[in-house]
């Protein structure tokens, strides 16, 4: 079977549309979460950054696993350790010649051979 570009680009969109209504629930439960936090007010700040990471993960969680972030937050607190250990990995290995390896953001005043 000889597939195309424009049924692969209509599979692709068909996936794509079946994740529209989740995704939309995600952020439609974390404005509502918004407004319960500050009924009666005009004005308000909220700290987003730990609210859109929640975000994401859920919508993560939904569209790979099927289900909301609560549940799945044992796979992400296991990738985050996952993603540290990779870390302390990679700055604790020596490479022989590394510091030979020309990057943009050295320039010559910190240079030292």
């Amino acid at each position: 079977m000889k597939l195309n570009k424009t049924n692969i680009f209509m599979t692709k969109m068909y996936l794509y549309q079946s994740w529209v209504p989740e995704i939309t629930d995600s952020t439609k439960t974390m404005f509502y979460k918004w407004e319960d936090e500050n009924k009666g007010m005009d004005e308000f700040e909220i700290e987003v950054a730990k609210d859109f990471h929640d975000l994401s993960s859920d919508m993560i969680s939904k569209v790979a696993f099927g289900s909301n972030y609560e549940e799945g937050k044992e796979i992400f607190k296991l990738l985050e350790q996952h993603y540290n250990l990779v870390f302390l990995t990679m700055r604790s290995v020596y490479i022989p010649g590394s510091r030979y390896i020309y990057m943009k953001n050295i320039t010559m005043h910190n240079y030292v051979p």
